[in-house]
């Protein structure tokens, strides 16, 4: 149940939206909400699973890589966008509802939690 890619969805909310719901999908299966707070605790004890969630973590950040520098390409975001801090805030207020919380996220809290980012990375710094 890895992440596909976010295709080219024509604008920074709709790909930040898209690669959301994706997300969403893999952290409400029951069994990947049970167990990914039970991993990333292992992996301070164990190298092969924290090699290979590393891993997993790469290839979703790439993902978001992809979307932000299509953003900076259609002049929705600054080119001195600090990636490496908005690659981490994308999935973080879904995970803290789901994993930590255990809470239903809606599609209406994707479409805030889509501005609220947003926001974040068109004006924060």
């Amino acid at each position: 149940m890895l992440l596909a890619s976010v295709e080219d969805c024509g604008s920074l909310e709709k790909d930040i939206s898209a690669f959301l719901m994706k997300l969403r999908a893999t952290f409400r299966h029951p069994l990947v909400r049970r167990i990914l707070p039970d991993m990333h605790a292992e992996r301070t004890r164990n190298g092969e699973l924290a090699n290979i969630l590393t891993e997993l973590a790469d290839r979703r950040r790439k993902i978001g890589v992809a979307i932000f520098e299509r953003a900076i390409a259609r002049g929705e975001l600054s080119a001195d966008l600090d990636i490496e801090n908005a690659l981490s805030l994308l999935p973080a207020m879904l995970y803290w509802e789901i994993v930590v919380l255990g809470k239903p996220v809606s599609r209406k809290k994707i479409e805030q939690q889509v501005e609220n980012i947003t926001l974040l990375l068109k004006h924060g710094r």
